[in-house]
């Protein structure tokens, strides 16, 4: 062949491809997978199939969540901030739910509420939906829930904070005032999602304070967001002897007062009356009542 017949056979070959490439095909199905974060800073799996071939964008489209909470919690599913479903994870604390949804950039938002009654953040995600297509959003671990025995007690007192997150999950601490984010303390969860932790405050002044607290999955160390704030306050109590009630005399009133505390540690509890403990030895017991005997006036 000569080298003017091979040069014309490239040529050929080239303009061939060419037309090939302007040339109509069939459609095909696609599939995409990414990873997002929440703005809520919870990572999650999006896993999108779209149908090429320039179908009707106007189409809806279906959604698949699915992730994990505390057990027997009461899932909710926002679009753009309005209910679109209910589901109730299960008792090993996963969940699941399914929607039909238009196309466009829509924000999803994720949140339960536990079986005590408490509510997590809610987990946000804004993303563009294709008409027609089906996206899976998976790996959603939504934040703890959090509360307290307590909002307010004396400098010294214990605060008991509690709540419920995906079983055996790492619930780590932290202080918001505290110049870093170091926590200052961990729990793990027990199987039914509940934790609780027991926070001195030896080391805080009068005022205002707050805690939140995320949680880490041992098995896939998914990290959650972190939970709302919970603010407690740290104020001086004073004590008037054994005058619980205040009223200048000890008498079966204080007594009474006294026998509700007993065998306890009067700083915990829904109902808390530190100057109880009179030898603050963290108990009411016998020696307590004695002093309040020295006391009596009535």
């Amino acid at each position: 062949m000569s080298i003017k017949n091979a040069f014309l056979a490239i040529t050929i070959a080239l303009l061939s491809i060419w037309i090939i490439s302007l040339s109509p095909h069939k459609a095909q199905d696609t599939y995409a997978q990414t990873s997002s974060t929440l703005t809520s800073g919870v990572s999650v799996t999006i896993e999108e199939e779209t149908t090429g071939g320039g179908g009707n964008n106007n189409n809806p489209a279906t959604i698949n969540f699915s992730g994990f909470t505390s057990p027997d919690a009461i899932v909710t599913f926002l679009r753009n901030s309005s209910v679109i479903g209910t589901a109730l994870s299960s008792s090993d604390g996963m969940f699941e739910k399914s929607a039909t949804v238009s196309p466009g950039f829509i924000t999803f938002g994720i949140r339960s509420r536990d079986a005590q009654g408490l509510r997590t953040q809610t987990s946000e995600l804004t993303i563009n939906v294709s008409g027609g297509g089906h996206i899976n959003i998976s790996n959603i671990f939504l934040s703890p829930t959090i509360t307290a025995d307590k909002f307010k007690l004396r400098q010294g007192g214990t605060l008991r904070i509690h709540g419920s997150t995906f079983p055996a999950s790492i619930v780590r601490i932290f202080n918001n005032f505290a110049a870093d984010e170091t926590p200052i303390g961990e729990v793990v969860a027990n199987t039914s999602g509940l934790w609780e932790y027991f926070f001195p405050t030896e080391n805080l002044g009068e005022g205002e304070y707050s805690i939140k607290v995320n949680a880490q999955m041992e098995t896939t160390h998914l990290v959650s967001p972190f939970s709302e704030d919970l603010e407690f306050t740290i104020a001086e109590i004073m004590c008037s002897g054994a005058d619980f009630n205040l009223d200048t005399r000890v008498n079966i009133i204080d007594f009474s007062i006294l026998i509700f505390y007993w065998e306890k540690n009067p700083a915990l509890g829904n109902i808390t009356n530190i100057c109880t403990d009179l030898n603050t030895d963290e108990i009411v017991n016998i020696f307590d009542f004695s002093i309040l005997m020295h006391e009596w006036t009535d």
